[in-house]
């Protein structure tokens, strides 16, 4: 129409078709640089994306490798405490390559190495299978049925061993076994001091004569061992023993005899456990206060003195003892001495006590007076400062955690 107009207005056509073109090119130019300026922004939008996602996943991976280190570090700490009680250290794996070693794990490795270990294995087991088998035909035969009953014995089968067990007790008098070490069947007995039996021979004649000729070496062992646990039994009502740790401020508690050992506690009247008295079933060995008794009455004639073998001191009688000990080597140190010298003053010789302190006076140097002490309170063992008259002013602890916090600062 705007064409249309110009020519009446008098517009030459060569103009308006000039015109024409240039709103054609304009018409087809237009959209194509809006296309291009809403590219750029698209662009621009999109690197700034980029950029942000890169940013943040180095961000992601640096927390990632502080929270490694962390686990590496607890996992570290988490084994100490492990150590610390007793239990086995645990394998705490953060690499993300054990899947990749599992699939390495179930391929044979290029040197065959798998293929022997398969093939020990084979012949261990092959091995065992066969001393077995050789176990069983002792077990079997004649000559050894023969030997066990007549030593009043019956058979009990028990993780590919045999037990010899006596029949009117039940207790075991050999363990019967297989050694794939020794290649050789073995008759051990319960007891320590006694030999066991190895037969390479595997021979029913030669096991058979040694089960005759040391069932009775066995049997007198659990003989000994019994009355071993009666005279444990009867302590807790022997009369002198009673008497004796009532005025120690003693008792004997807990007897309990299970299959390893047989053991009584002694305790304070508090309750307070603090030693014991322990019978190893397998040695026939007493122990007490970490000495070894072959018999029960030498153990006895040592716990009518007992506070000559054990320890029997309270945490606090050992805490008061300690800081006793402490002042009497302050005392002899020459540079202390020396100290309180140049101050004008000296260490008493004399140890002072009433009925709550020990005390560890400190005097002036012709002994006239004393400006105060060093006391050790009887019931808790702390060492106090008190003055001249006696009265505490502070626990030294105080000032070791003053010198403490002026060192901090």
């Amino acid at each position: 129409m705007l064409l249309w107009y110009l020519q009446d207005k008098g517009v030459s056509s060569t103009k308006v078709i000039n015109l024409r073109k240039i709103l054609f090119y304009s018409a087809l130019c237009i959209p194509v640089i809006l296309l291009l300026i809403s590219l750029a922004g698209i662009y621009k939008r999109t690197g700034s994306i980029e950029n942000r996602i890169i940013t943040e996943n180095t961000a992601n991976s640096e927390q990632i490798e502080i929270i490694k280190k962390n686990l590496i570090q607890m996992s570290s700490d988490i084994n100490q405490t492990r150590n610390l009680v007793g239990l086995p250290e645990s394998d705490y794996s953060f690499d993300d390559n054990d899947e990749k070693s599992d699939d390495k794990s179930n391929s044979p490795d290029s040197n065959n190495t798998v293929y022997y270990k398969s093939f020990e294995f084979l012949i261990n087991h092959f091995k065992e299978v066969e001393l077995l088998k050789k176990l069983s035909a002792i077990i079997d035969s004649k000559t050894f049925i023969n030997a066990v009953e007549k030593n009043y014995l019956h058979i009990l089968e028990k993780d590919n061993s045999y037990i010899l067990a006596d029949i009117k007790s039940n207790s075991e008098i050999f363990r019967f076994y297989a050694d794939n070490s020794e290649n050789a069947a073995v008759l051990e007995p319960p007891f320590e001091n006694l030999s066991k039996g190895i037969f390479t021979s595997f021979s029913p004649d030669e096991t058979a004569a040694f089960l005759t000729d040391n069932t009775p070496a066995v049997i007198k062992q659990y003989s000994i061992l019994n009355k071993n646990i009666d005279a444990m039994k009867n302590i807790l009502n022997d009369y002198s023993v009673k008497t004796y740790l009532s005025q120690k401020k003693l008792y004997l508690d807990n007897f309990t005899s299970g299959n390893e050992s047989t053991s009584i506690n002694i305790k304070r009247e508090s309750g307070i456990k603090i030693a014991g008295i322990i019978l190893k079933h397998s040695s026939n060995i007493f122990n007490f206060c970490g000495k070894d008794y072959n018999t029960f009455q030498s153990l006895k004639n040592d716990l009518l003195k007992i506070n000559q073998i054990c320890d029997i001191r309270t945490f606090d009688e050992k805490r008061i003892d300690q800081s006793k000990k402490d002042l009497e080597i302050l005392a002899s140190d020459e540079s202390f001495t020396s100290y309180l010298s140049d101050k004008g003053f000296l260490f008493s010789d004399m140890i002072r006590e009433d009925s709550d302190y020990f005390y560890y006076d400190i005097l002036s140097k012709n002994r006239n007076s004393i400006i105060g002490s060093f006391a050790v309170h009887k019931v808790s063992g702390e060492i106090y400062l008190t003055d001249h008259e006696e009265i505490p002013l502070s626990s030294i602890n105080r000032f070791s955690s003053i010198s403490k916090k002026k060192t901090e600062f």
